[in-house]
């Protein structure tokens, strides 16, 4: 970690905003991989049991080859997949056309999580927050992948092709598949989503 990036951290300590040590995700210099999580690898826990993981994938035209490295991933992770396109060639597609098919399997318990990939990320993941009962959430950074497994349950994690490169799209869902929701005092917010979801839409 740099120098500065060891001092910002200070600072932010010093200004009483609390890190658990937790939230701070500490990556090797020389490989520049994240650590992993402790959870064992294509296994969720529901019901307070382990079950094997259940991913629905997909992308637009312009997060193809990134979705074919998260599914190289996934196959080493031993979590098990459905990829849902786009098989489009060099053709355009419309991203909406994939992120509802997948936030729709996701809310119906026929998979777990989902995994979306366009340009940038932010078309699949007003579209897949558009569906009941997803909170999708676009992450580009290891820190904000964690954290929004940690304190959000997100369900649906979106990444941006042009944003970011396919390293740094493995370390990032890797998190992401293996960070667990926390619960306690962040249940009482997810709760207060879903009350509103109930009440409005």
């Amino acid at each position: 970690m740099s120098e500065n990036l060891q001092t910002g951290h200070l600072q932010i300590l010093r200004e009483g905003v609390e890190y658990s040590e937790k939230h701070i995700i500490w990556c090797e210099s020389k490989s520049g991989q994240a650590a992993r999580s402790t959870k064992r690898a294509g296994r969720i826990t529901h019901a307070g049991e382990e079950k094997l993981m259940k991913v629905a994938i997909a992308s637009d035209h312009g997060g193809v080859h990134i979705r074919n490295e998260i599914k190289e991933l996934m196959d080493e992770l031993q979590i098990e997949y459905i990829d849902m396109g786009c098989d489009c060639g060099s053709g355009s597609v419309d991203y909406p056309d994939y992120a509802f098919p997948v936030a729709e399997k996701v809310v119906s318990g026929e998979v777990d999580r989902g995994i979306l990939i366009c340009g940038t990320g932010i078309g699949m993941s007003i579209s897949a927050n558009k569906v009941k009962g997803i909170r999708c959430a676009l992450a580009h950074d290891t820190f904000s992948a964690k954290a929004t497994r940690e304190h959000n349950d997100t369900n649906i994690l979106a990444m941006g092709e042009r944003v970011i490169g396919p390293g740094l799209a493995r370390e990032i869902a890797e998190i992401w598949l293996t960070t667990e929701f926390t619960g306690g005092r962040h249940q009482k917010r997810i709760g207060k989503i879903s009350d509103y979801e109930e009440k409005n839409l």
